[in-house]
């Protein structure tokens, strides 16, 4: 977004796309039709390491 790269998760909502952290120090922002030509996906996290291994689908 605006040429920055972020990892977050993404949630389709009706007529939006919530972008959430997972970090409660920022919050949620929304991707609508008027900036979703800033927007675009470059990739899918497939593995997080916290004090467990998570494996994501």
């Amino acid at each position: 977004f605006d040429d920055k790269i972020y990892v977050k998760r993404l949630q389709m909502i009706p007529d939006k796309l919530l972008v959430i952290s997972d970090n409660t120090n920022y919050r949620e922002w929304s991707i609508t039709k008027d900036n979703e030509c800033r927007f675009g996906v470059f990739g899918k996290v497939l593995i997080s390491q916290t004090q467990s291994l998570k494996r994501h689908n």
